[in-house]
Formats: C-alpha cells, sequence, structure tokens
C-alpha cells in the first residue's frame, strides 16, 4: 500500500476543513468510544488564567488524566481530547499485524526498524524468534518498513522484545494523517533539542535566552501580559540546533523566587514557524504547572512536591539579557505540506534522513493517529534504557 500517497491533496479530507468548535463537536460524539467521561476545566485552579483542560479516562490502559492547553477555551478542550485519543488508539492500534522471525524478515527483503537503543543495555535478540510486527512507511520513498508491535504499542508490556521502553514519543494525532505526521515530527525534533540544550555549560544555557518580544507576536506578548499580570515572571530559551527548525523552551515561576522543584515550570515546544513554537511553549509551561497543583495526573511521584529545586534548574530564573533574535522560521500562512518539507529538509541537513511512519487508526473518529521514529535523534527525556547516540556525545563534547 502506498501510505505516502494519503498525503498528496485527494480533495477535501475527512474533518480537514472542520473549524475547532465543529471539530470538538464531533470528537464529543465519540467520547464513550474512546473512554472518555469528561472534560474538566482546570484553568481555575491557578491565577494566571491560561486555559487547561484534562479530559478523563477511567479504564485507560496507561494514563486516566489527559492534559490540554491552549490559548483559548476551544482549543485547550481540543488539545486535551486529542492527546486522550492518541493513547486510546495506541492501546489498541488498528494496523494490521505479521508475524515473522528478524532472519526470516531479512531474507524476505524486508527493511526493518532496528530497535536496539530501545532496549536494555546488552540485551539478547533472538533472530530466529517469531516477532509481531506492524507495517510502517518511509516518508521520502513510501518504502514499507516494518516495525516490531512492541515499540508502537501502549499499556500492553512487550511480548516479543523483553525490557523495550515503550512511550508516547512521536504519537500524535490530526484530521489527516498529515496532521498526526507533522505533530509526531515536531515532538521528536523537540526532544532531542532539550537533550543536547541540557548538556551546555549554565552562561552557554543562559547565552541561549530570548525575549517574548522578539517573535513579533500578538499571541505570544498576550500570554506574556498575562503571565506577569498574575505575578509571575517567564524565561524563553531559543534550543534550535543543527537541525535549524526553531525550538523554545519556556520556564515560568514566581516573580518572588523559586525554591521548590514544583515553583518552576516549563514548557518546549518545536515548530517551523517560531511564533507558534513559542505560543504552545509558554501555554506547556502553564499547563505543567495547573497539573502539578491538581495532583490528578497517573505519573506525578509525591514526593517531588517536598523537593528542592535544583541548581540545573535554578539557573532558567536567574535574570539574563535578551538581545538574542528569534530564531528564524517559515511564515505564519505555511501549509502543512510546506510544514514537513521544512521538517525533512531540517533533519536532511543534520544527516538524519530517514524518517518511518506508522499508522495506527482513528479514521472511525475522523481523525489519523500516527507513531514517529527518526532513527539518530536523541530520546533521553522518554527511554529509561537511553544511551548517548552520536548527536549527545557531540553535545556533551561542545560541537553540538
Amino acid at each position: 500500500m502506498n501510505f505516502g500517497a494519503q498525503l498528496r491533496p485527494a480533495g477535501p479530507a475527512p474533518g480537514g476543513t472542520r473549524n475547532p468548535a465543529a471539530l470538538l463537536r464531533d470528537l464529543s460524539l465519540h467520547f464513550t468510544a474512546l473512554g472518555i467521561t469528561r472534560l474538566a476545566r482546570q484553568t481555575g485552579l491557578d491565577r494566571i488564567g491560561i486555559p487547561c483542560y484534562a479530559a478523563i479516562r477511567p479504564n485507560s490502559a496507561t494514563l486516566a488524566t489527559h492534559q490540554g492547553k491552549g490559548v483559548d477555551d476551544i482549543s485547550a478542550q481540543i488539545s486535551a481530547v486529542m492527546e486522550a485519543a492518541e493513547y486510546a488508539i495506541a492501546e489498541t492500534p488498528e494496523t494490521p499485524q505479521r508475524t515473522l522471525s528478524i532472519a526470516e524478515a531479512r531474507a524476505g527483503g524486508h527493511e526493518l526498524l532496528d530497535v536496539t537503543h530501545l532496549l536494555p543495555r546488552r540485551a539478547a535478540i533472538d533472530e530466529s524468534k517469531p516477532i509481531s510486527w506492524v507495517e510502517g512507511f518511509d516518508l521520502a520513498t513510501d518504502a514499507p518498513v516494518l516495525v516490531p508491535y512492541d515499540a508502537v504499542v501502549l499499556g500492553t508490556p512487550p511480548r516479543d522484545f523483553i525490557g523495550l521502553q515503550q512511550s508516547t514519543n512521536g504519537i500524535a494525532a490530526g484530521t489527516r494523517l498529515s496532521g498526526a505526521i507533522l505533530h509526531g515530527l515536531c515532538e521528536v525534533i523537540e526532544r532531542d533539542a532539550v537533550c543536547l540544550w541540557s548538556y551546555k555549560p549554565d552562561a552557554a544555557a543562559k547565552a541561549t535566552a530570548v525575549s517574548p518580544a522578539a517573535f513579533g507576536d500578538r499571541t505570544v506578548d498576550a500570554l506574556t501580559d498575562k503571565i506577569m499580570r498574575a505575578g509571575f515572571r517567564l524565561r524563553l530559551f531559543d534550543q534550535t540546533n543543527n537541525i535549524g527548525v526553531p525550538v523554545i523552551y519556556a520556564a515560568l515561576f514566581p516573580a518572588d523566587g523559586a525554591d521548590k522543584h514544583f515553583d518552576l515550570t516549563t514548557g518546549a515546544s518545536c515548530h517551523p514557524v517560531a511564533a507558534v513554537a513559542a505560543r504552545r511553549a509558554i501555554v506547556e509551561a502553564a499547563q505543567t504547572r495547573i497539573t502539578n497543583i491538581a495532583g490528578a495526573r497517573d505519573d506525578i511521584v509525591e514526593g517531588e512536591y517536598d523537593q528542592r529545586l535544583g541548581r540545573s534548574i535554578a539557573v532558567l530564573t536567574e535574570p539574563t539579557p535578551t538581545t538574542r533574535p528569534a530564531p528564524v522560521g517559515l511564515p505564519a500562512d505555511s501549509g502543512e505540506d510546506v510544514l514537513i518539507a521544512a521538517l525533512q529538509a531540517g533533519l536532511a541537513r543534520a544527516g538524519l534522513k530517514r524518517v518511518v511512519v506508522i499508522p495506527l487508526g482513528g479514521a472511525q473518529f475522523g481523525i489519523e493517529v500516527a507513531k514517529i521514529y527518526v532513527p539518530g535523534l536523541e530520546d533521553r527525556l522518554t527511554n529509561s534504557n537511553w544511551r548517548p547516540g552520536s548527536r549527545a556525545t557531540a553535545a556533551m563534547l561542545g560541537f553540538l
């Protein structure tokens, strides 16, 4: 099947032209099938006022509470519902499975996704053992790629690759497959950038600070003003690396200082349009704060509430001159095909030419969910079996 053809215009796609209110209405018709019992407005739990919602899935095989954020209520609700849908569909992906050993797959000329980086160090792989695979495709060539089922499903422990780290990294939803690919690519590039930036010495990290005003964006300015009027401070950092696609990191903390771990919250975002990356990083930092206040997220560790703020994070609160210009990105009106092409071009410039897309389903809900892998990007934030790759090693040595 030529999956890549799904990215090319072929008339209006289902849901492709829906406005946000209509999209939310349509998605609400599927709440029962997705396991969503309610949407909770959490904005009022904090005094900042940036819209934040939670979609609740009590019988989830993974997280039961899914956070969403946005510049208005509708976008925040859609954000929460889309995250819940991503999890629900990834828990029971619709992608057909086939069983082959690695040896049989190679003998048959199949391209395979190497998942060694997701396995514990020195894990043994039996190439004669039957394994469940799903079929993805190479974004550049449309060529089929077999991916272990264990590496795409959520909530079901690995059966074939024991100890393999499963995560939501690169799982994204859109009203079309192209939207899911766009969001998934942005996420894996963002996680790579946050990892590499963390190796910068304090002075170099602070030198990446950029003023919100540098983006020349009314929405960024409005969010900044809302934060300041609520008695908080906002710091933005440009984490864009050799991929060349804007990545912005936001740090949000009380104006009178931060002492504990939860006093400071952060958000990160990658997007070819720099102002969009900044907006999304800011609202994610606000969402993180409300998530901590609500205390309902399944993956919050109790001890974190009393944990002191670490030096590596506290450095983000220190006053820093912000004369750095905003990263250069694409025009705000760029279409999805242009945005995806920019992401592919940036990855290729960095020597990362392979993008594997695995469609997971969702058409019955009027959306598409996909899992994205870009071999070579760093995934330290989501992979407990992570070992430094060539990019992290270069960053540690100060070359990236």
